[in-house]
């Protein structure tokens, strides 16, 4: 029982979830929780992953929501049912949580109903969006027969209308797919719609001739609908061969998520003793997800709920600073 969920309330510690307290699984009532590691919180609901005290011999664990003081809800259980037909829930990979409460999750699957490229998906609890993406099957949003590889990173965001959307960071295989164009920023939103907002390989407007080259970092405000993206160029000269891009998620007009160009490397500043200087890189940190690719959550982000972007600059005269860029 030396684990727990600790929630601060700004001024007090206003609620705790122990190890060896009661969990709600309906299959063993009471069964006490095991042994807890993680835990994302957004608003008022925790969402955390455990295994449980059972009997010798049987694995019993899975996703668990809490709203203090409430007792905590079951999200999904190890080896049982998963939205995908003929699937359960293998393992727990990775977790966040939405402003509205709702949580994402990423996990592996076994069944008769998934192969070796099959077995992972993305699921939520976001309206109409119980499965936002599967590993090794097309989307009526991408170009035909193209598919889901492997998922990178992955965020839960509330634009201004109210909407939710789940981004994904993706590789991307089939016809057409290379190295050079084979990662893919994904819009998913609870119409249904998906998206490609941003992918490798593909034009920057404002910029021609430069394309895309890697996508380095992402980060996404959970509020707003904001969200920036850091990308190396290519057909561009090695002054300006990066930019910093930023765009606001939109269901009811999702033609204008696709990001723009805020910040580009060249740009030239004068600093405060009067100094010419050029921007060299710049930079977003890479602490905006964890170690299973889950943002948000409680995790920090570069992205403010109106849009101003928070990132760290290097100049041709050595000086490194913080700068703000709006929108």
């Amino acid at each position: 029982n030396d684990s727990a969920i600790v929630r601060h309330n700004a001024s007090m510690i206003d609620a705790v979830l122990r190890e060896g307290d009661s969990s709600p699984v309906p299959i063993f009532p009471g069964l006490p929780f095991g042994q807890l590691t993680r835990a994302r919180e957004q608003n008022t609901r925790v969402v955390f992953p455990a295994l449980l005290a059972g009997p010798p011999g049987v694995k019993i664990g899975g996703l668990f929501g809490w709203i203090p003081p409430g007792a905590p809800d079951t999200i999904g259980l190890l080896n049982s049912v998963a939205p995908i037909p003929d699937t359960i829930y293998k393992a727990f990979l990775g977790e966040t949580v939405s402003v509205f409460n709702h949580a994402v999750w990423r996990a592996s699957l076994s069944g008769t109903g998934v192969n070796r490229n099959t077995a992972e998906a993305l699921f939520s609890e976001v309206p109409n969006l119980d499965i936002v993406a599967q590993k090794g099957m097309d989307d009526p949003g991408f170009p035909i027969d193209v598919k889901w590889a492997r998922f990178l990173q992955y965020w839960v965001a509330r634009d201004f209308s109210l909407d939710e959307h789940v981004l994904v960071l993706a590789k991307l295989s089939g016809p057409g797919v290379g190295r050079s164009n084979d990662c893919a920023l994904v819009r998913r939103d609870e119409n249904g719609d998906t998206e490609i907002i941003l992918r490798e390989g593909d034009p920057l407007p404002g910029c021609d001739p430069a394309c895309v080259g890697t996508i380095q970092r992402v980060s996404v405000a959970p509020d707003g609908g904001f969200y920036a993206a850091l990308v190396s160029l290519t057909a561009a000269s090695k002054g300006t061969n990066q930019a910093l891009l930023v765009g606001q998620l939109s269901a009811t007009e999702p033609g204008l998520s696709a990001p723009y160009v805020l910040f580009r490397k060249g740009t030239q500043f004068r600093s405060r003793s009067g100094e010419a200087t050029t921007v060299l890189s710049m930079s977003l940190p890479a602490t905006n997800t964890d170690a299973a690719g889950a943002g948000g959550g409680g995790l920090g982000n570069s992205v403010s709920l109106f849009g101003s972007v928070l990132f760290e600059a290097t100049f041709t005269n050595k000086a490194v600073e913080l700068l703000r860029a709006d929108p």
